[in-house]
């Protein structure tokens, strides 16, 4: 052992170099949230050359390097007490313990140490540096930072009261740092905007008018901290400008950290009439840096939420006056209806009958005038509009006598039963560019597939008004109605009735009607359900289906309008001309409401 020793400090004395380790020493710091804070600043490692070793006893050797520095080294086998050892001057003289009580090294002899000294770095370590109290400082001071950098630290610039409370003074730093970074940035992104206002109608209509805005970027200026405005003091108060031209002066800007915003401050902020906006940073769940944070303040929208917005409050004004404008309209409507309903079934049904055969006469007469008239003239336009209201309102008058089949496609559109009947009675086209009801009967002949099961219908018709027709033409008429007879009793159903519209027919042809109740020529009356159901599987010459006729879905309410319509497409969605005007004079309570809306 004592051979190892000595080896040792001959190497040091033969050699005249030295390599130290590097030297760590840790600072640490709390933080305002009690977060403890430690990092670890280091010396490096150094080659130093040795001016000369004196020798104090067998086991410490004091060294002198080439810069002066003395370096005090103990030799030992085992690693027992050490203590720091000063200098005549009161000098510190690190230590440095040089492990060499391995048995594989305390054999060996001086020449073998002396070769494998390079071997042996790592069993240096230091007991003390010369560094070791600014090494302190620099730890302490990082440590420091690294709080502050978490924004755990009162930065520079910001004066707290001394018995602010930890929890405060932090809460007071974030709010600094927020200030700072909209200051520094110049803009804010703020979240979007929605409301919706709901209403429901005595008749079980439910009516929803939504109002919104895009999330956008702000522009921001003149930002203070803590700025009192009124009876309220907003952590940031700034002046901002939208990319659609909105300027909030102010803006307000709560920063939320551990308290939430309890619902009298809330309160206050709509009587400033100014946009508060609220920046929630309990929601991030956990500590932040000062990067971290700037994303969240300048970019983020996770964490904000408008408080208060002048817009949202004007739109949601303006929105329930149109519901309860809507509604009002609704309820008046349900009332003119109800009292129309009361005059409706006041007239007699005859007369009602009269009025909705001569609306479908016109009605055919003018879709006549206007496909022959590639030009569509104005004049033939406004007739058939008018035409096609005082079709629906009088369809509308019969189902409220209990005829909803009026409305059907099959019985007033284009080429229908009843412009089939109408020609033959007339003994004209009605809808027919043809000039006598011998023609139309013509043309009634040529039809396929399920139109055919309506050929009794007209067979009555013809019996009963009698068209002008020569003997040949009676003849072939007969025979007509002699083949469909015969198809009948033989059992096909090409020619079978669909009786759904007899009742009507018999109530709009009075002379018709003892024709129309004979049950020869009518298929089995099926319910609706049940004729849905098999119309993906009916054949082709089955009756038609029944559908509504769409151009009465484009009238302006039949049950409410008093008045055929003259300046508006039944495709515009808004009144226009004589009709606007006509419906101002008959709603003056809504026209001024909506035009103030």
């Amino acid at each position: 052992m004592l051979s190892a020793r000595a080896a040792v400090l001959r190497q040091f004395v033969d050699d005249g170099w030295l390599d130290l380790p590097r030297r760590r020493m840790s600072g640490s710091a709390t933080g305002l949230s009690g977060e403890l804070y430690e990092v670890w600043v280091d010396a490096p490692p150094e080659k130093v050359h040795l001016s000369s070793v004196n020798y104090r006893d067998r086991a410490f050797a004091i060294l002198t390097l080439a810069d002066g520095r003395q370096l005090r080294v103990q030799l030992t086998g085992t690693l027992g007490e050490w203590a720091t050892h000063l200098d005549a001057d009161d000098v510190l003289v690190p230590t440095i313990f040089l492990d060499v009580g391995d048995s594989s090294v305390s054999g060996m002899t001086p020449v073998e140490i002396r070769q494998r000294l390079s071997l042996l770095p790592d069993t240096i370590c230091w007991r003390g540096h010369w560094d070791d109290s600014e090494l302190l400082i620099q730890a302490n001071a990082a440590a420091r930072a690294e709080a502050e950098r978490y924004l755990d630290e009162v930065p520079e610039g910001l004066d707290l009261p001394p018995d602010l409370p930890p929890t405060l003074r932090r809460e007071s730093v974030l709010h600094f740092e927020v200030k700072k970074i909209l200051e520094q940035s110049g803009r804010l992104a703020v979240p979007s905007l929605g409301l919706t206002v709901e209403g429901l109608a005595s008749n079980g209509t439910n009516l929803s008018y939504s109002w919104g805005a895009k999330s956008q970027f702000l522009g921001l200026t003149n930002v203070v901290l803590e700025h009192r405005l009124a009876r309220i003091i907003p952590d940031v108060v700034c002046d901002a400008h939208g990319d659609d031209g909105r300027v909030f002066s102010p803006l307000f800007v709560e920063v939320t950290v551990t308290n939430q915003i309890d619902d009298m401050r809330l309160g206050r902020i709509p009587a400033t009439r100014s946009a508060a906006l609220e920046i929630d940073l309990s929601l991030t769940g956990g500590r932040l840096t000062r990067d971290q944070l700037r994303v969240l303040v300048v970019d983020d929208l996770n964490i904000k939420r408008w408080l208060y917005h002048p817009d949202l409050e004007l739109h949601r004004e303006l929105l329930n006056r149109q519901l309860a404008h809507e509604i009002a309209s609704i309820e008046g409507g349900l009332q003119k209806a109800a009292r129309r309903r009361q005059d409706v079934l006041a007239t007699p049904l005859p007369d009602i009958a009269f009025e909705y055969v001569d609306a479908v006469l016109g009605l055919h007469d003018a879709m006549v005038d206007e496909d022959s008239d590639e030009t569509k003239s104005a004049k033939v336009k406004v007739t058939e509009l008018a035409a096609k209201e005082k079709v629906a309102d009088a369809a509308d008058k019969l189902a409220i006598h209990g005829y909803p089949e009026a409305g059907d496609d099959n019985l007033i559109g284009w080429h229908g039963i009843l412009a089939r009947i109408l020609s033959v009675q007339l003994d004209r086209g009605a809808g027919y560019r043809l000039s006598s009801g011998m023609a139309v009967l013509n043309a009634i002949r040529q039809t396929k597939n399920s139109e055919r099961s309506n050929h009794t219908l007209y067979f009555i018709a013809a019996r009963i008004y009698a068209p002008s027709l020569t003997p040949d033409q009676k003849e072939w008429l007969e025979q007509w109605i002699a083949e469909v007879k015969t198809s009948i009793r033989n059992g096909e159903t090409t020619y079978l009735r669909d009786p759904r519209y007899d009742r009507l027919l018999s109530l709009l042809f009075p002379d018709m009607a003892v024709g129309l109740s004979k049950q020869f020529g009518k298929r089995a009356v099926l319910g609706e359900a049940r004729r849905m159901t098999l119309a993906n599987h009916a054949p082709e010459n089955d009756a038609p289906r029944r559908r509504r006729a769409q151009f009465l879905e484009s009238q302006p309410g039949a049950r409410v309008a008093e008045f055929p319509l003259r300046d508006t497409d039944s495709s515009d969605g808004w009144l226009k001309g004589r009709d606007l005007e006509a419906w101002k004079k008959a709603n003056p309570d809504a026209a001024a409401s909506w035009k103030a809306g």
